[in-house]
């Protein structure tokens, strides 16, 4: 797992759109629909690989075969999820 930490607007997202054009499986997952549909108009060849956090769990998580995704705005989706500010978080890296 490759963590790009970086203050927004940034370029983290135009990252993840360089990433998504190397591989067809790959997805990309944002924190909102607003968002999703955002990227949606902006990168339309990419329309069916960017999804929202909530639409992926409907879709994809419920014994699907595995893809290769990249989380755009993870704390955000953090943050909703546990409905605090998320202070500090540790991860682990398998790569």
């Amino acid at each position: 797992m490759k963590i790009d930490y970086s203050p927004r607007a940034a370029g983290k997202t135009t990252r993840i759109i360089e990433w998504l054009r190397q591989k067809p499986d790959r997805l990309m997952i944002t924190f909102s629909y607003a968002e999703e549909n955002r990227l949606k108009r902006l990168y339309p060849e990419f329309s069916t690989r960017i999804l929202d956090w909530r639409s992926y769990q409907q879709r994809y998580m419920h014994g699907s075969r595995m893809n290769e995704v990249a989380i755009d705005n993870a704390d955000l989706i953090l943050q909703e999820q546990f409905r605090q500010k998320i202070s500090r978080i540790s991860m682990s890296d398998d790569e």
